[in-house]
């Protein structure tokens, strides 16, 4: 998990699921069967297996380094190039500081025009006969 938190790492294991993906395509289009106990059957059976587990690391190792970053580098793109370049190290020299701020959009509930004279359940029963 501790390694699999690193970007480098991130990067092998895409690789890796990516290649065992065009493997576990390529077996299933020769109609692998694993009822049949056959030895693609039993190919195709570990593979998936083998890619599940391999997702499973991956998920775990960027689920660490999510919980490592900073609040700065989580805010998105230009959070996570502010962090990269420590523009809060330099801004601590003038006695500032950069943080991350989640701001709440409220979605306004609009009637469409012409539809303003059914607003319960009980005013559409008449329509429905």
């Amino acid at each position: 998990e501790y390694v699999a938190s690193f970007g480098l790492a991130q990067l092998s294991l895409k690789l890796a699921d990516k290649s065992l993906s065009i493997a576990e395509k390529t077996t299933k289009f020769f109609k692998a069967d694993v009822k049949d106990g056959s030895v693609l059957g039993q190919t195709y059976s570990r593979l998936r297996k083998t890619r599940r587990a391999l997702r499973a690391v991956k998920r775990a190792g960027e689920r660490k380094s999510y919980l490592e970053k900073d609040p700065v580098a989580r805010a998105g793109v230009i959070g996570t190039v502010a962090s990269m370049i420590s523009v809060n190290s330099l801004l601590g020299m003038v006695g500032l500081k950069l943080v991350a701020d989640k701001k709440h959009v409220t979605v306004a509930e609009e009637t469409p025009e012409g539809d303003e004279q059914h607003r319960q359940i009980s005013d559409l029963k008449g329509d429905l006969a």
